[in-house]
């Protein structure tokens, strides 16, 4: 995750360089200038942060997302929510580890909604972003001995989406009667049906 980071702080900071040291105002008139290192350190001040979409008929209020997360994850380290454009949030994490632990966990609901998550990045811009997919554990049953490997199960839950994991790694279930495959669903799509 470390190299992670930093990769996108490069990233940030060629894009930044030439253009956002000027940034125009545009109701003023103005030009502000930053200095690109304020930028640099205000962007680390959110390095433990994720983009949240509470999936939802109801708006909630930043307030109303944090006492539910809060009581969800169990969480006696501080949390902050912000609301940022297009009904998402940024919440941020006082501990790497808590932040690391939430992703993990995922998928996660309040009220009785989806939460979708995604780690905060300094290029996205918050104006443009579309929170549309989540990973969900898909439990593979009655599976045949030769499917019983590596490769199958994967294949099998490829049908939903990318699989980012398979558990047992192996692919032979221990204790269980089934194999579960994490698998990236895109939302806002028609689930494949008789799959």
């Amino acid at each position: 995750m470390e190299r992670d980071w930093n990769d996108a702080m490069d990233d940030m900071a060629y894009q930044m360089e030439d253009n956002l040291n000027f940034l125009p105002d545009e109701e003023a008139g103005h030009f502000v200038d930053f200095d690109f290192n304020e930028l640099l350190d205000a962007s680390d001040n959110w390095r433990n942060s994720l983009l949240a979409r509470l999936y939802t008929e109801t708006p909630k209020s930043a307030l109303q997302i944090r006492n539910a997360v809060r009581f969800v994850w169990g969480s006696e380290s501080r949390i902050t929510v912000v609301p940022v454009e297009n009904g998402y949030f940024l919440i941020r994490f006082q501990s790497d580890a808590d932040l690391h632990w939430v992703l993990k966990e995922s998928p996660w609901t309040i009220f009785g909604d989806l939460l979708v998550l995604q780690r905060w990045n300094p290029i996205y811009d918050l104006s443009g972003m579309t929170l549309s997919t989540e990973n969900f554990w898909v439990e593979l049953i009655n599976l045949q001995p030769e499917h019983l490997n590596r490769v199958m199960p994967q294949r099998i839950a490829s049908v939903i989406g990318p699989v980012t994991s398979i558990d047992p790694f192996s692919g032979i279930p221990f204790n269980t009667t089934f194999v579960k495959a994490r698998v990236c669903v895109n939302i806002e799509e028609p689930f494949p049906q008789e799959t």
